[in-house]
């Protein structure tokens, strides 16, 4: 998992030196090693600034978790007593009934301080990203050497560089649209006046990367705190609707026109692989369901008795691998 993290990392950090490279008048003059540079100090930086957030954050978050669990069962109580039913939940009742003799506060407290130490494992993401990095350099060179038949060796060359192009824009622009929406998001719930705003803005940047469930667990997250922080639930309301209608223009809005087709995968494809990579490696699968999935499908159409396999894993038609190497080859 973490080596497929890396080799993701790469795409990123490839692509952010292109960006660099672009900067009008002081882009065009560096040359790629400068480029590649600058894009590894920005990810220093980057991995930095997210383990300092998370490990400020999330101790605190485990102390304060139970305050939001009885304002939540303080809600339910009344909103049953509205109802004209008689309920007097607790959380205390909660988790003696569905946990038992599991102490949930220490289990948080354990989740949390595992998730803070997978993040420091970020460091060794970022060292297998740059082993991929400098080993692309020789990559054409040992496909040449490895392939002497022509066809083979464009074959296999067309495979890596749609692999590259689609699956690293992908992450690219995803990556992008995610640092908007996390900046968006902070901004919403910094008015609002939510504890630690934005520590649940990078959460929801980063679960926005599940497709479909991720931005609706971001969206919960935050709501379920305002419920310990606001006294009346039309403020939680108001917030609620408020970040739904951010999720939806950034998704609906925002990313088809960034993303444009995206990885033209087909709907029902992106349930099932969501439901199998998540099973493999849990949250961190669910992440990286898509990109793993894309370059499945883009091995799939390389192979003669394969591609129609892939033709009902797409979303629309795809290109013929025989047409795109007599392209390059004109």
């Amino acid at each position: 998992m973490p080596i497929l993290f890396g080799a993701l990392m790469a795409f990123l950090m490839y692509q952010l030196s292109v960006v660099i490279g672009a900067i009008p008048v002081v882009g065009k003059h560096l040359p790629k090693f400068a480029r590649m540079l600058l894009a590894t100090i920005v990810a220093i930086i980057a991995i930095l600034i997210l383990t300092a957030i998370f490990t400020r954050n999330l101790e605190q978050i485990a102390r304060v978790a139970p305050g939001y669990f009885d304002a939540f069962s303080d809600l339910i109580n009344r909103i049953a007593a509205f109802f004209h039913f008689e309920l007097s939940l607790t959380w205390q009742n909660i988790q003696s009934t569905l946990f038992a003799d599991i102490k949930l506060d220490a289990a948080i407290r354990f989740g949390l301080g595992s998730l803070s130490v997978s993040i420091a494992h970020a460091f060794l993401i970022f060292i297998y990203a740059a082993f991929f990095l400098a080993e692309r350099r020789h990559l054409d060179a040992k496909i040449a050497y490895a392939f002497k038949d022509e066809k083979a060796r464009k074959t296999i060359q067309t495979v890596l560089r749609r692999i590259a192009d689609n699956v690293g824009t992908y992450i690219a622009i995803k990556t992008l649209v995610n640092v908007i929406l996390g900046i968006v998001c902070w901004l919403v719930l910094w008015l609002f006046g939510i504890e630690y705003a934005i520590f649940w803005a990078l959460i929801t940047a980063i679960f926005n990367y599940i497709p479909y469930v991720g931005s609706l667990f971001a969206v919960m997250l935050p709501v379920f705190v305002s419920i310990g922080q606001y006294e009346t639930i039309e403020s939680t309301l108001v917030l609620l609707a408020s970040l739904i209608l951010l999720q939806n223009v950034i998704g609906y809005y925002v990313e088809p026109r960034m993303l444009g087709k995206g990885l033209n995968m087909s709907p029902l494809l992106i349930i099932i692989s969501l439901a199998v990579w998540t099973g493999i490696w849990g949250i961190a699968g669910a992440i990286l369901s898509l990109p793993l999935t894309a370059a499945i499908i883009i091995l799939l159409e390389s192979i003669p008795s394969l591609r129609p396999l892939a033709i009902f894993m797409n979303a629309g038609p795809i290109p013929e691998f025989e047409e795109e190497e007599e392209a390059q080859a004109g």
